[in-house]
């Protein structure tokens, strides 16, 4: 047979599997889930013992009737959020969830501390998750604008001092939003295990949960992704962020994380050169820190807002 015919045959499936796994790994890795419930979203990860109180505290939370609040993205999407208010309020918390999961779930066991402490709590829903829209979910880099369009919200309609918190995508996403120059009524930022960049994410899964190489299959896929969504899995990270950041961070991670590594959020904080706190909880998994060592969290938390509130 003619060798010109097997060189374009090895050549389409060449193509053709390149083009697979490109589709794949977007619609696995950044196109949006089905809307998952809670009680889906709880037999996921968590043992009994964390899964009741993170039940409790969803309940909590939707007893107090919360307010649902609207804005627009840089890019024209419309961007919901659960706010509820404190009767004197010392300030606002913007809430920002991690990948594949809810505001409800991932603040669950915060929300009510939070609220005692006389904060308003914005609990933000992710772009391409829950109620705000979106195709595509953004690792953070398309996120910070999102941010940015909160903290924008909260400057002009409600007013006082803003922290932003976030949960593993969540965190990320608030590290790299403070790589912006961010209104003064920012005072500060909690990170909860965020991830160092979505590359260096992407690349752990891919190792860890699919045992693949990272090469070819990450250049591909974040090809993909760009073609796609818009972006490239290297277009930022928070390590780029953190080395212009000037507002005071406090990390937290567990250290039986292996979806993002402790090792991540260790360089986060090195590569943070602003006023910076660690806390880390040795028996916690992947963001688990507040339901293992709570008091720990609290007293961390507590005296974080406490000290940059009143700056």
């Amino acid at each position: 047979m003619n060798p010109i015919f097997w060189i374009i045959l090895i050549f389409a499936v060449l193509i053709i599997s390149f083009i697979s796994v490109i589709v794949y790994f977007v619609n696995f890795a950044v196109v949006r889930a089905t809307k998952k419930g809670e009680e889906e979203l709880l037999n996921i990860e968590f043992e009994p013992v964390s899964a009741q109180k993170i039940k409790n505290g969803i309940k909590w939370f939707k007893d107090q009737s919360p307010q649902r609040l609207w804005t627009k993205s840089y890019d024209g999407l419309n961007l919901a959020a659960d706010y509820l208010p404190a009767k004197e309020p010392r300030g606002t918390i913007i809430l920002v969830h991690g990948y594949r999961s809810s505001n409800l779930r991932d603040f669950s066991c915060v929300y009510e501390v939070y609220h005692n402490w006389n904060y308003n709590i914005l609990s933000v829903h992710d772009r391409a998750h829950g109620d705000s829209d979106g195709t595509f979910i953004g690792f953070g880099i398309l996120d910070r604008y999102d941010v940015l369009s909160w903290v924008n919200y909260v400057v002009e309609n409600i007013g006082g001092n803003i922290f932003l918190d976030g949960l593993s995508m969540g965190a990320s996403t608030v590290l790299m939003a403070s790589g912006f120059d961010l209104h003064e009524n920012v005072k500060g930022i909690i990170a909860d295990c965020g991830f160092t960049s979505p590359w260096e994410e992407c690349g752990h899964v891919l190792k860890k949960s699919f045992k693949l190489p990272e090469f070819p299959l990450l250049p591909i896929c974040s090809m993909g992704v760009k073609l796609a969504a818009g972006y490239g899995l290297k277009d930022y990270s928070t390590l780029e962020a953190l080395k212009t950041n000037k507002l005071p961070v406090l990390f937290i991670h567990g250290g039986k994380d292996t979806f993002v590594p402790t090792e991540m959020g260790l360089r986060n904080y090195e590569a943070c050169t602003s006023e910076k706190e660690l806390v880390l909880v040795d028996d916690a998994g992947h963001g688990e820190s507040f339901l293992k060592d709570p008091e720990k969290c609290k007293v961390a938390l507590k005296n974080f807002l406490e000290k940059h509130g009143s700056k």
